[in-house]
């Protein structure tokens, strides 16, 4: 602890901290327009992270078309029984392969969110200087 204090004090030695030596952060005003570029920031490194990642690329493109067209047309026999007249398995089936989209999405993006915890990337975020939503 004395080793950080003395390393923090005025060459002269005056027991003060050196004031010249202390960094001034720019801090954006607060606006809409600043909020926008910090999601956007964001959103682009998610994308970038995206494109790099060429299994989960493919994965999230293939899954849905294999649910919606191979389980929709192997077990429209299977269901057509159970079906009202009129209404196609597929067509029944879509809104759930739709939601299980967006969850397997969700759930890619939180495991993003642990990862950069684990790697101090999240810290950083959490102390930029943009405003917190929705104060």
């Amino acid at each position: 602890m004395a080793a950080q204090d003395t390393a923090s004090r005025d060459v002269l030695g005056t027991g003060e901290p050196n004031l010249t030596e202390i960094i001034r952060v720019a801090v954006p005003e607060r606006s809409i327009r600043a909020d926008l570029r910090a999601v956007s920031i964001v959103w682009r490194r998610e994308l970038i992270r995206f494109r790099s990642d060429r299994l989960r690329a493919v994965t999230s493109l293939v899954q849905p078309v294999l649910f919606l067209f191979v389980l929709g047309t192997g077990l429209s026999r299977l269901a057509a029984r159970g079906m009202p007249p009129g209404v196609d398995f597929k067509t029944f089936i879509y809104p759930g392969v739709l939601a299980m989209s967006v969850l397997f999405t969700a759930i890619f993006s939180a495991a993003s969110i642990v990862w950069d915890r684990e790697f101090g990337f999240l810290r950083e975020m959490l102390v930029a200087p943009v405003r917190r939503w929705p104060s």
